[in-house]
Parts: C-alpha cells; structure tokens; sequence
C-alpha cells in the first residue's frame, strides 16, 4: 500500500525490466509426448504481459474496500500457464492520484523467500531510476544450479549424510499441540495469521545471549520457540521444521532468482526444562550438525525414515520456523511514496504453525536497529484466532523473559502476558462469595434449622413405599437420639462413624444422628467386597478411643463370618426402623450401655470439624480416606442453591451409593433448603426403567447420573412423559457431546442437563459448566467441566 505519486508507466516498464534480469521469471514449462515435464527460458524480450492497471479512481467510497479486495484476490488466486506466463505478475490498484496498491505476485516454482527480496529490490531500483544502469546480469542461472544440484545428489556421498538424518529422526514423536478442533481427515489449507512487533529493546540481550554462547539470533530464536510449544504441549521431544535458503555453495546465489530452499528438521530436547541458555547451546550444536547436510533433499529424508503417510499430517514436523532474512533495501520507498505491507489475500497454512520472524531486533542486519516484527501463521481448521493469539503472545513473553534471564529455568519462566496471567490467576478464580452469617455453619444446624421452619413438611420418603416417610421434626428427634446414644458411648469432634446401612430413610437418619453428635461419618456400601470392607474398618478406626459402627441386624449378620476382626474391634448400634413402623422411632437404640460419657453436650457448631470420610476406589493402590470438613460442603450446598434454588415443591432422588460424594449434597441439599429427599430403592439407580417410573411416580425433579449410566437411561422409553424434570447433574465421567445431544433430542425441553467435577478428595465439586439444550454449542473437542463454584479456586498446572 502506497501514499504518494505512482506512475504506472514507469511501473509496466519496471515488470518488464525485472523479469528479463532473472531467467527463472522468464522460465516456461511444457511437457513432452509422454507428459514428461521440461522447460525453456524465453528470451529477454519474448515474455508476455505482465503487468495490470486497476483503476477504482471513480469507485464508490463505501464499496472501495470491498474492490480492493477482489482486485487482490483476482490477481492472486488467477493460475499461472506455465506454457506462456512469466513467474510474475504485478496489478497495480489505483485508488486516488496519490493512493495505490501494488501486488507482486510470484510462482513458488520459480522463485522463494530469499527471491522476493531481490525482486522487490530490483522493481524498485529500476522504477526509481529506468535509465540507470543495472548491475551485471547473475554469472549463473536457476536452471545451472539445478543440473549441479542433481549431480551432487546422485553422489555417493550423500547416503553417509542420509544415515545420519535417519539416526537423528527416528522415533520423533509427532507434537500433539491442544486443538480447538478435531484434525481433519483431509487438509483444506484455510489459514490464518496473527502478527506482533518484537521490541528493539530485546536487541541488547540478545547479542548479549549470542556472543555467550556462540549462536546466532535463528538459534536463539528456535530455542524459544522450542520452550514455548514444550510448555504448551508438556513434549519435551518433537521437532521443528525450517527453511534453508540453500545458496551457501556459491557467492553468486545470493543474486539468483530461483526456488533454491530445502526443508531442516530440528530435534527439540526440553524433557529436563533447561535454562535458556541451556537450550540455546543445545540448538546451536544439532542446527550447526543439520546444517552440514543441508544439502540432503527433505523428501529423500521421509523417504529414508520410512514413516506411515497419512493424508492429514505433515510426517516428521507439523510446525515450522522461518527467520527471514532478505535484503533490506527491497523494503525502500518508491520516490516519495510511503510503502505499508497490505494483509495477504489468500491466507494459506501448510503446517499446523509457522513462525515467521523478520528482522530480529537489533541483530545488525543490514544496520536495521529497530522492532523486529512476529508472525504467526496457523491451520484455520485447527486452531482458533483467540488460541493463536495466545500461543504467539506465549512465544514473545516467553521470549523476552528467557533473554532477561537466560540461566533461569524455562519451567519458571513467564510465558503468559501479564494482564493474561492476572486473568488466568485471579480474575477467573474471582469466585468470592460472603454467605449470609445469620445462618448455621455446620450442615446439621443448617437442616435443624428447617426442621424448625417446617418440622411438618415431608423431609424423607422411600420410593417404594411413600408412607414410610419422615417428617422434617421426626428426622431431627431420631437423628439426635442417635447422636445422644454415640456421645454416651464415647464418640466426639474429629472421631469417624462408620455407617454399614442400605440406601433407606434410616441411613439418613444415622448420617445426620452421627454429624449431631459431632463425629464424621464413613458410609460403607454393605454391597462391597468383604476385603475393601475390612480395610476400610481397620483405617477408620486406626487410633480412635471409641469405635462405633451404626448398622441393622439384616444388614451386617449375612458379613460376620467375613469381616472376622475388623467387625469384632467395633461396637455395633442397631439404626432401624421396626415392621411396619410410619415413623414413631428408631428401634435397637438402647442395646448397648453407656460407656460413662455425659450425654447432655449438645450440637457443636464449628465449621471446620471433619463432616465425612469417603474412600478413593484404591485404582493406584489401597483405598484411602480423604476427610472433608463442613465448611467445604455447606459452602458447596449455598453455591448450588444459589445456583438453581430449590424450594418445598422439589423433589431430590437420592440414587447414589453412600460411598460416592455426589450422595453428600444429594441427601443434604434438599434437607437444608426444605425440599423432599426421595430414596430409591437399594439397586434401583442401576434400572432405567425403574428410574424412569419412579421419576413419574414422585414428580422427581432434581437427580444425578454418571455418563455411562445416563447413557443407559437415556435408551428407556417414554422420556418425553416426565415433566416434573427440571435439572439433571452429570459427573463422576467425561461427558461426551454426544450424550448432551440426546439428552435434548429425548427429554422435555424444561430439562436441563449440567456437567459438575470435582474429585474425592475437594468438598464434591469444584467446578460446573451448564450444557446448551442441543449439542450445537458444546466445543467440537468436548463438553467442558466449566468454571470454578463459589469460593473455590482451580488452576491447570
């Protein structure tokens, strides 16, 4: 783009002159009889028409833009006949007398990089001055370096040079860099691009890194950008692709036109996180090896290597590394015309990434002291603009930091922009809430507060058999004489209570009865194998002076024989309810005497007494208990009543085995905030037809299911019957967006699906994402675990 006078007269003769300079722009190729391809190099004044004026002189202003752009695009995108056309072309785009743009236009086969400098430098030369004499024609031609080059690689020394690229290469693994897409299975080449300055500042350390170690500002360079994608893979082994301009062999190439680049695979070493400085000296020592035989032929290199070829990754390297280094006179204005680079029409990407650098800052090139300039070339189908962004700033940060402290660990090294980072660190994990301080701390004052609130309101109904229910008053009374029992016996703050009982109102009774008196429970499935039962008794009553189990007779006298000790080192309170009982009390309280403690101690409202202790499944070893305190789990239940707000018309069906976590807020979220906690039956979460009925049958609300087992529902028929659904929590399991699809497709349209993580060892979950009601907003790669709840802060490290 050009402001000033422009002659597009001078401009026509200027094409001309250039391309009867460079034989390789005159180069015609044509096949013979058999399609064999060879070429001819048309005399000097035998070319045909390369130049073009557009004039948009009398164009619209409001459409201007949009001409410009189809100008360039034509002028682009037109093939060239390589029977008749010269390797070049040039559309001059007049906007106004002293608004222009200009398009060069080159074919790869004939020219590269390094070329269009000199092109550029010569098209200026000449227009500035046509008269002037040029200097003498180059003494060789593309066409004479390509007879040379054949010979020397039919050499036999080239398979010595061909070994060691093998031995070098083998066993590269590919850069498995985090997509925002799937891969393709073919490439389109759509690409994008994102550009940055590099400070001049940065031109002092660097010179300063380079006389150090011995390497030039490409290694310097390549070290960084081998920390950068070692960080935002977590690869410490991958390579890295780039350009050689291939003109090494004979002063006179430098003043060639030609397409003289091959391709140079550098293997990255990053597994220990060395220091920059570290990792420059490593890159200097396998760039100046590569280098040394530059001259073996990248495809001779694939071929030699033997890799499986697939159509939509490049083999050996998907990313790339180019420091251009062309003249710095092409870039003279034309008279007094100011020159600005225009965006390329066609953006194209051959390799999932390409760096390109131009000028780096302050390396003396052609006594360039000033910013040097970034470019981030990326697969549009791979990569958003936002990632790009971010990957390009992690390079100049990373970049800047490493020469700013070159025997720092890259590991520690900043790669994340400042105001990223703050956002990263803390403006996501701003989740702070400040609960009211009226209410209760601990999660059995926050349920016998509602129980004081509504002591007639349903609390507790067996799906099975509605009457057999529970009153919010008759919960709290059972559950404190469960509670005076254990503190007669000798349990207290921090000791655990195992509770050996099947999903049934008396369960909840007896987890609540043991947070009353103050102690944790330790919910044991009694389906479990007697093994993980045993330990998990062992380890829960490890160093506690009162070991109290709550149990019922049908439940623990089929495991005796196999649970021997572990069973015998326990006092056992029976928690049932008798025949027929419609909630008049507990039986099997009094079998047991007391033990000498006073039982008049009341309630203990402390939010940090341990709640629960719920085992890990023992997949890296043996089953460990990890103990969470109430204030996680009320500050857990606030944020999900926050969230979607329950009230006395809920229904909550509690399904999940007590030994999992999502059963704390399915049994307490409800009993805090006055809706109706609704047992299935002991086995019925594994029956989706059984589910379905009991959903219908209690107008069920609120539940949760793990993946696989929602996977299952979601086959049973009649889902659209269930209008009573309102919110459906997914954890425990990846969420395939698959799932989120036809859990829209088969449910009413009030349903709304939620994905929650969080593992054992955090108070239930830590983070949440809300599922759009189709799949068509899910990301291609997955359904995200979401944000940090309240209170709660979550970092990828």
């Amino acid at each position: 783009q050009l402001d000033g006078a422009l002659d597009p007269a001078r401009l026509a003769r200027a094409t001309r002159a250039v391309i009867a300079r460079h034989a390789a722009l005159r180069t015609r190729i044509d096949a013979d009889e058999r399609g064999r391809p060879h070429q001819t190099v048309a005399a000097a004044d035998d070319a045909a028409p390369a130049f073009r004026l557009v004039d948009l002189r009398a164009a619209d202003a409001t459409v201007e833009a949009a001409c410009v752009r189809r100008a360039i695009a034509r002028a682009v995108r037109r093939p060239f006949d390589f029977r008749r056309d010269p390797m070049l072309r040039v559309v001059h785009v007049r906007l106004a007398d002293a608004r222009h743009v200009l398009v060069l236009v080159q074919h790869h086969i004939a020219s590269d990089g390094w070329s269009s400098g000199l092109v550029l430098r010569d098209f200026a030369r000449i227009y500035r001055a046509p008269a002037s004499p040029l200097p003498p024609a180059p003494p060789l031609r593309a066409v004479d370096v390509a007879v040379w080059q054949r010979t020397r690689h039919d050499a036999a020394g080239l398979a010595d040079d061909l070994a060691w690229w093998r031995r070098t290469l083998t066993g590269t693994p590919d850069l498995a860099l985090p997509l925002d897409r799937p891969r393709p299975p073919r490439p389109r080449g759509r690409g994008g691009e994102m550009l940055r300055s590099l400070p001049a500042a940065l031109g002092v350390p660097l010179r300063a890194l380079g006389q150090r170690t011995g390497a030039t500002p490409f290694m310097i360079a390549m070290a960084a950008f081998q920390a950068t994608l070692a960080r935002l893979s977590g690869q410490g082994d991958f390579a890295i692709g780039t350009p050689i301009a291939g003109r090494d062999a004979h002063p006179a190439l430098d003043q060639i036109v030609g397409l003289f680049i091959n391709l140079v695979a550098l293997r990255a070493d990053v597994s220990d996180a060395p220091s920059l400085s570290a990792l420059v000296t490593r890159v200097r020592a396998r760039a100046l090896d590569a280098f040394a035989r530059q001259h073996v032929p990248f495809d001779r290199v694939v071929d030699a290597l033997a890799l499986p070829r697939t159509v939509g990754r490049p083999p050996v390297f998907q990313v790339m590394l180019t420091v251009h280094n062309q003249p710095r006179e092409a870039f003279d204005a034309f008279d007094d015309a100011i020159i600005g680079r225009m965006p390329r029409a066609a953006k194209a990407a051959r390799y999932d990434l390409t760096l390109h650098l131009w000028q780096l800052p302050g390396d003396g090139h052609d006594g360039h002291r000033g910013d040097g300039l970034a470019m981030l070339e990326y697969d549009a189908d791979l990569f958003d603009r936002t990632a790009a962004r971010r990957l390009l700033d992690g390079f100049t940060t990373l970049f800047a930091a490493g020469l700013d402290a070159p025997d720092v660990p890259i590991a520690q090294l900043p790669w994340l922009p400042r105001a990223l980072r703050a956002q990263v660190v803390r403006g996501w994990n701003d989740t702070r809430v400040a609960w009211p301080r009226d209410a209760s701390s601990t999660i059995d004052g926050r349920i016998a507060a509602q129980a004081r609130r509504t002591p007639d309101a349903i609390a507790v109904a067996e799906a099975d058999d509605p009457s057999a229910s529970l009153t919010y008053a008759a919960l709290l009374r059972e559950a404190d004489r469960v509670a005076d029992r254990l503190r007669g016996l000798g349990v207290g703050p921090e000791m655990r209570v195992p509770v050996l009982l099947p999903r049934s109102r008396a369960l909840v009774v007896a987890l609540l009865g043991v947070l009353r008196s103050g102690a944790a429970y330790v919910p044991l499935d009694p389906g479990y194998p007697a093994a993980r039962l045993a330990h998990m008794l062992e380890d829960a009553g490890r160093d506690q002076p009162a070991r109290m189990l709550l149990t019922s007779r049908a439940t623990v006298d089929p495991l005796r024989d196999a649970l021997g000790d572990a069973l015998d080192a326990y006092r056992s309170l029976e928690i049932a309810f008798g025949a027929g009982d419609r909630g008049d009390g507990l039986t099997g309280l009094d079998d047991l005497p007391s033990i000498g403690r006073d039982a008049a101690a009341g309630p203990i409202d402390d939010p940090h007494r341990a709640a629960y202790a719920i085992y890990t499944s023992g997949s890296t070893g043996k089953p460990k208990g990890t103990i969470n305190a109430h204030a996680g789990v009320v500050n857990r239940i606030d944020w999900m009543q926050q969230a979607f707000g329950l009230t006395s018309d809920d229904r909550v069906l509690q399904k999940t085995p007590a030994s999992f976590d999502v059963s704390v807020w399915e049994f307490f979220w409800p009993l805090m905030t006055g809706a109706r906690l609704v047992m299935a039956s002991p086995n019925g979460h594994r029956d989706p037809a059984y589910l379905v009925e009991t959903i219908r049958a209690h107008g069920i609300t609120t539940l949760h299911f793990v993946p696989s087992m929602l996977a299952l529902f979601l086959d049973a028929p009649d889902l659209a019957s269930l209008a009573s659904l309102r919110r459906v929590m997914a954890s425990g399991e990846a969420l395939p967006a698959s799932l989120v699809a036809r859990f829209g497709a088969s449910l009413p349209s009030t349903a709304r699906l939620h994905n929650l993580y969080g593992p054992t060892e955090a108070a239930i979950d830590v983070t949440w994402w809300p599922c759009p009601s189709s799949d068509g907003s899910v990301p291609a790669l997955g359904v995200p675990i979401g944000r940090p709840i309240a209170n709660v802060r979550t970092y990828v490290v």
